[in-house]
This record gives structure tokens, C-alpha cells and sequence, in this order.
């Protein structure tokens, strides 16, 4: 044999090794990009059967305004209360005050019957601000217990506090400023109360009292179903 001849068939030999050796290196290969697509490849997730939001309870239910209604109707009664306490501190001013005013208007009225009804007419005054200020109070509590009948009440209600506020205020001396921080508090009390009784009647706020019957039948079917008593 010539060494030509060995060199091609070595070559040739090499040629067929050396094709092996790619396809044998090319299998792992293959075979390990097969191995790892098939790990990342994950079964997708089934779809929810019940995209339903869940329902809102509690007192994220609650309409806004009814909520605003309800601490405008506090903050309002509680500078009454203030007033009405500053009124008692100063009821020897507020009496004073009185009868030099009901003396203008007769002045035929004897000092000693002023003196008797001026402090009659100071301590009625008060006990009517307290009176206004506990039922709005009380009536402002049970504003949230999804009846109509409370923001119904609290509308003259209201208008009552507007009225006493205006005659109570003629009684407050203006001479120092004390008198009238005292007006200006009541004046705002009442503003307060008013615009506490308009928000309560904000659509939202309808809608919701309305709804109510419909949540407690679908409140009594759940009972129902768990073999509770409604």
C-alpha cells in the first residue's frame, strides 16, 4: 500500500470517527434541551369557576355621606354643648342682659318682677339646648341601623336647632367678645346641623336604606339553608 493510500483511508477513517463523535456530542445535547423545555413548560392553572367579587360588609358598606352626615351631626351638638356650658358660667351676665332688654320693651314691668322671671327665663333657655342637643344625639347614634325614620326626624329636628339658636342668641350680650364667640359657635351649630340633614339624603344613602329588605331575606335564605332559625 502507498502512504498516499493509507493517508486517504486514515482520513477516511478519521472523516467517520469524527461524524460519529458530532452526532453522539449532538445527542446529549438534544436530549438536554428536551429535559428542560419539558421542566419550564408548567400545566397552566384551571380558571376560577366564581369570578364574583365577594360581597362588602361591615362599615365599608356604609355609604360616605351618611357617615359625613352622621359626624357633621356630632360635631354640631358637641359645640351645643359647649355653648350650653359657657351659658351656665355666665348666666349672671345673661340675666343682666335680659332685663335690661325686657325693661326696654316695657318699661312699666317692675324691677322685682324682671328679677324674678329674667333667671326662669336663662335656666328654660338652657335646659332647651340641652334637650335639642340629647335628642340629636340620640337620633344621630341610630343614624347607621339602615332605617328611614331617624334622617326623617332629624330634618325638623334640625330646623328646631336653628330656631332656639336664634332666640338664644338674642339673650347673649354682645358687649364683649365672649358674647360673640358664643353667637358665632351657635350660629355655626346650627349651619352644621342643617347641612348634616341635607347629606343624609345623598342618593347613595337612599339606595342603600332601600336595599335593606333585599340583604335580610338573602340574610334569612342563608339561615334557611344551614338549618338555622331566621
Amino acid at each position: 500500500m502507498s502512504p498516499t493510500g493509507d493517508a486517504r483511508g486514515s482520513d477516511a477513517g478519521d472523516g467517520e470517527d469524527g461524524e460519529d463523535a458530532v452526532d453522539r456530542a449532538g445527542e446529549p445535547a438534544e436530549t438536554t434541551g428536551r429535559w428542560s423545555d419539558a421542566r419550564t413548560d408548567r400545566p397552566q392553572r384551571p380558571e376560577l369557576s366564581d369570578r364574583t367579587p365577594a360581597p362588602v360588609v361591615g362599615r365599608d358598606a356604609i355609604p360616605r355621606p351618611i357617615l359625613r352626615a352622621q359626624t357633621l351631626w356630632f360635631v354640631s351638638m358637641t359645640m351645643l354643648f359647649f355653648s350650653v356650658v359657657t351659658l351656665f358660667l355666665t348666666r349672671s351676665g345673661l340675666t343682666a342682659n335680659l332685663v335690661d332688654l325686657l325693661r326696654q320693651q316695657d318699661p312699666q314691668v317692675s324691677d322685682g318682677r324682671l328679677a324674678d322671671v329674667s333667671p326662669l327665663i336663662i335656666y328654660g333657655m338652657l335646659a332647651v339646648l340641652l334637650v335639642v342637643g340629647l335628642v340629636e344625639w340620640g337620633f344621630a347614634s341610630v343614624l347607621l341601623r339602615r332605617r328611614r325614620w331617624p334622617r326623617m326626624v332629624m330634618v325638623p329636628l334640625s330646623i328646631v336647632h336653628v330656631v332656639v339658636v336664634a332666640g338664644c342668641a338674642v339673650a347673649i350680650p354682645l358687649s364683649a367678645w365672649q358674647g360673640w364667640l358664643l353667637v358665632t359657635v351657635l350660629a355655626i351649630s346650627a349651619v352644621v346641623s342643617l347641612a348634616a340633614a341635607v347629606r343624609a339624603f345623598a342618593p347613595s344613602v337612599t339606595r342603600w336604606i332601600r336595599a335593606r329588605r333585599g340583604d335580610e331575606a338573602d340574610q334569612a335564605a342563608q339561615l334557611e339553608d344551614q338549618g338555622e332559625p331566621a
